[in-house]
């Protein structure tokens, strides 16, 4: 038993010696490390290769919890009275949440041996949904003419009183950036950083309408709430800025 237990601390000892070496031969699939990573792009899990002694490929997923904002914004509907279509204006509350979630496939090039800059390129692939919003109560009484206005997009108010938009944008997602560290790291543990662009497309607003979804194409110029969809859904480039705790596992 006493032998078993001093080869069991004799070989815990020179794996722990081994791992705390610096990684001097980096090549294909070599080593491996995985990562944990906190951003502008949420959340995200990851695993990397070395490719060559310069290249490093990573996989991974990240999300971003979901972020609600409450606004009140207005919608009308149509009254006949005397011959007349008189508009009605009130005022409603309207739910927006962001929804971010992305599978990335990166290439990072360290041109630098002895240094940790770095540059990255690669995809990001996931929703297509960035935004959806909806009034949370029901409105009774409301015609088929009945619209809620949000930022400036007339959305139809369904016949079950609920008006519900999205914001859409391309489902693949390029990205280039710039940084610091290494996702498979020389040491046991390294902590990178990571700024750079994803570029998404311009993003279309869609509306629910007798279970057909359509895009919005009544915009009126010109008209902003400063609400969700305003502050995020007419970005086209979004900037992204990732600080990632990575653990090399051989």
């Amino acid at each position: 038993m006493k032998r078993l237990i001093l080869m069991a601390i004799v070989t815990v000892g020179v794996m722990s010696v081994g791992m705390a070496q610096k990684v001097q031969n980096y090549g294909f699939f070599n080593h491996a490390s995985i990562g944990l990573s906190a951003g502008t792009t949420g959340i995200g899990l990851e695993i990397s290769f070395p490719v060559t002694k310069v290249i490093q490929f990573t996989a991974g997923y990240s999300f971003m919890p979901k972020i609600s904002v409450l606004k009140n914004v207005d919608y009308y509907y149509y009254i006949h009275s005397n011959g007349m279509n008189i508009r009605h204006t009130e005022t409603t509350e309207v739910e927006g949440q962001l929804h971010m979630g992305d599978g990335k496939f990166l290439v990072e090039v360290s041109p630098f041996e002895n240094y940790s800059f770095h540059v990255t390129a690669g995809l990001y692939v996931g929703k297509t949904v960035l935004i959806t919003a909806q009034n949370n109560e029901p409105l009774s009484g409301i015609n088929p003419d009945g619209e809620i206005m949000i930022s400036g997009h007339k959305i139809k108010i369904g016949t079950d009183g609920i008006a519900r938009a999205t914001v859409e944008v391309n489902k693949v997602k390029p990205y280039i950036g710039i940084g610091f560290g290494r996702s498979v790291p020389k040491k046991r543990v390294s902590v990178s950083f990571d700024a750079g662009l994803m570029f998404w497309g311009s993003p279309a607003v869609y509306e629910d309408i007798s279970g057909e979804h359509i895009r919005a194409s009544s915009v009126e110029v010109g008209y902003e709430d400063k609400g969700l969809i305003d502050d995020i859904g007419t970005i086209k480039i979004m900037p992204v800025i990732n600080l990632k705790l990575a653990v090399r596992l051989f």
